[in-house]
């Protein structure tokens, strides 16, 4: 079956008309394009073959398998050989981790993540620490970055791997991975990244960025849930343990059937999300800047958390995406913002706009967002505070409704 034309333009208004709730938390999840869902139909269907099969049906799943490896190869410049299907950046991360830590011949090997890592990394690193590894948890700036020289001065002997995460899921801060990568390679450190939010939304170069390690999920990049990959650098493949022993399937590091349609989708994904990514990431930038304009005029005491939104002439006076990139310290898609006047029970009210908040809901109080706490708002702050996520799919209309929805709730 033929792939309809990608849908990365934003959708009809009178696509958006039919719907109930503006969808604003695209760092949560993001819907499925309909192009990637196209690809994924035949391999639901009647392409249900299992790529170990040597029939005709097995092998076309694994042409199919084989296609799209290298469509994600291609979109972060990798070898086929280095990309490793996962369920998900959370086994992405747990596999780089506790498979380093288990290969470590060291008897106490030391690590270091940073104190705003997604949970599933930093509860990764508390099971090697249980099982006696050694765990430095460094602390982030005010803007939610590590530097290199805070991480230079970390680093010990028996140090074996370094994860810093690419860019916060809820702040939006982006770190100076290719310059961490080469702190952690000047001492025969491995570094590992999560760039599940920045996939997709960012040009990445592995070997420009010289990292050993990455993950990444394909529902973060419009593709389906319960896949992802691991890039592994091939020079550093036989430094960590398998993840699943079986029938040697991932090069034998992850062992099991393949999901033949999710990789089949999460290959599209990757390579609608990284053709034309340039007019993709102008897209998000108009509209978060759009969206915090309007907050910022209603609100007198707005803060900025992570670092500051910069404008589209400050942006475009870098040049073309790629010297844009190198200098970006904010994804292109993030507002996180807190405002200290309102009542956070208000934002519980807010039905008709899909955004996050660590405000109590109605089944009861949660806790303050640990990453907005790192970079030093209180907890009454914390909870006074709003994340959004702007999508390939939303519009003006969208951002403007939403605006007028959460002022107008807020300041009643």
């Amino acid at each position: 079956m033929p792939s309809q034309q990608s849908t990365v333009k934003p959708q009809t208004p009178e696509r958006t008309a039919r719907r109930t709730t503006i969808y604003l938390d695209n760092h949560a999840t993001t819907p499925i394009d309909p192009a990637v869902l196209d690809m994924m139909l035949p391999y639901l269907k009647e392409d249900f073959g299992n790529p170990a099969s040597t029939h005709s049906y097995g092998v076309k799943a694994q042409y199919a398998i084989d296609q799209a490896r290298k469509k994600v190869a291609d979109a972060i410049n990798a070898d086929t050989g280095e990309i490793i299907f996962t369920a998900g950046a959370t086994e992405s991360n747990n596999f780089v981790i506790k498979g380093v830590y288990d290969h470590s011949f060291d008897k106490k090997p030391h690590f270091i993540v940073s104190s705003i890592e997604h949970k599933c990394i930093l509860e990764a690193v508390k099971h090697i620490e249980n099982q006696g590894a050694s765990v430095t948890v460094l602390t982030v700036n005010k803007d939610g970055r590590i530097t290199p020289s805070q991480l230079e001065k970390a680093l010990r002997p028996e140090t074996v791997l370094v994860s810093i995460m690419f860019a916060n899921n809820e702040i939006g801060s982006i770190n100076p991975v290719k310059e961490l990568a080469a702190v952690c390679h000047n001492h025969n450190v491995l570094f590992h990244t999560d760039a599940a939010q920045a996939v997709g939304k960012l040009p990445i170069d592995v070997r420009d960025l010289d990292i050993d390690f990455m993950s990444a999920s394909g529902h973060k990049f419009y593709g389906p849930k319960g896949i992802g990959f691991v890039y592994i650098k091939k020079e550093v493949q036989e430094s960590i343990t398998p993840l699943l022993d079986g029938g040697g399937q991932e090069a034998h590091l992850r062992s099991g059937t393949l999901n033949v349609p999710g990789i089949v989708g999460l290959g599209e994904a990757i390579k609608l999300s990284t053709t034309d990514m340039e007019t993709q990431f102008w897209h998000y930038v108009s509209l978060r800047n759009r969206l915090y304009d309007r907050l910022y005029a209603a609100f007198s005491d707005v803060i900025i958390n992570g670092p500051t939104v910069s404008s589209i002439d400050e942006l475009k006076a870098l040049g073309g995406l790629a010297a844009i990139a190198d200098s970006l310290d904010r994804l292109p898609h993030n507002l996180n913002i807190t405002l200290p006047s309102i009542d956070p029970g208000q934002l519980g009210k807010i039905y008709t706009v899909a955004f996050s908040s660590t405000s109590a809901c109605s089944s009861g109080e949660v806790e303050p967002s640990y990453v907005l706490m790192n970079i030093g708002r209180t907890e009454d702050e914390a909870k006074a505070s709003l994340r959004f996520g702007i999508g390939r799919f939303n519009t003006e209309a969208d951002v403007d409704e939403a605006a007028d929805i959460l002022i107008n709730t807020l300041l009643a």
